[in-house]
């Protein structure tokens, strides 16, 4: 029995001195919802605990095959003026990062962070880190956030109308509203008044340019439009 409850006493001794490890967090974004070329800002948020050594961040935007679009790789140092083998490495930690997204990227961008060792020259494996706030993504990588790189588009707003009751007969003056993008070429406006069954009863189809001036490929064709 003395015996049992020394190996007992002993045991939780050594899982009760287990070193902590630092917890990454669930990022901020400036915007999740960014177009392709946009300028973001990311907010590193960690649960540190002092380690080792001094270890590289990694930071991975990557798309749904993993491929890293964007790297954004850094030393603690730069943002915080101490390594993550200081003792002022401990408790919530936050600092901003702003990057360029790609002009030529749209889709949905996870962001993978973890931390390395780096000689300058060669990169070691990454290390283990505390998953308790974020997804585990493997081999020491953590998912702390996801974005979604999407190119703005025209947006119709709700018609106003001159009468919804009209009279058969009557003449009615309908106002066309956009929250407008500029678009890649010039298009032509299609506006059909139908029946219950989807028959076309009036066609009133023309160009953006007869009533403003300019065309939806127009830098003019831009913001609220009506």
């Amino acid at each position: 029995m003395k015996r049992t409850i020394l190996y007992m006493l002993m045991l939780v001794m050594i899982v009760g001195t287990a070193a902590a490890l630092p917890a990454p967090m669930t990022f901020y974004f400036s915007d999740t919802n960014p177009a392709p070329g946009d300028s973001l800002t990311y907010t590193y948020r960690m649960d540190a605990e002092p380690m080792d050594s001094s270890y590289r961040t990694m930071i991975h935007f990557v798309d749904d095959a993993e491929n890293i679009i964007l790297n954004d790789d850094h030393w603690l140092l730069e943002e915080k003026g101490y390594n993550t083998d200081s003792s002022s490495f401990y408790g919530y930690h936050e600092y901003p990062r702003t990057l360029q997204l790609p002009s030529d990227f749209e889709g949905q961008l996870r962001i993978i962070t973890g931390m390395y060792p780096w000689d300058g020259i060669t990169a070691g494996p990454t290390v283990a880190l505390d998953p308790s706030y974020v997804t585990d993504f493997g081999y020491n990588r953590y998912l702390v956030g996801t974005i979604n790189v999407q190119q703005p588009k025209t947006a119709p707003r709700a018609s106003s109308i001159s009468d919804t009751t009209p009279a058969q007969g009557q003449t009615i003056t309908y106002t066309l509203s956009y929250d407008a993008v500029p678009m890649d070429q010039s298009y032509r406006t299609f506006v059909h008044f139908i029946d219950d069954s989807g028959n076309i009863m009036i066609n009133d189809d023309h160009w953006i340019s007869e009533e403003k001036g300019f065309s939806t490929d127009s830098g003019s064709f831009n913001g609220y439009v009506s």
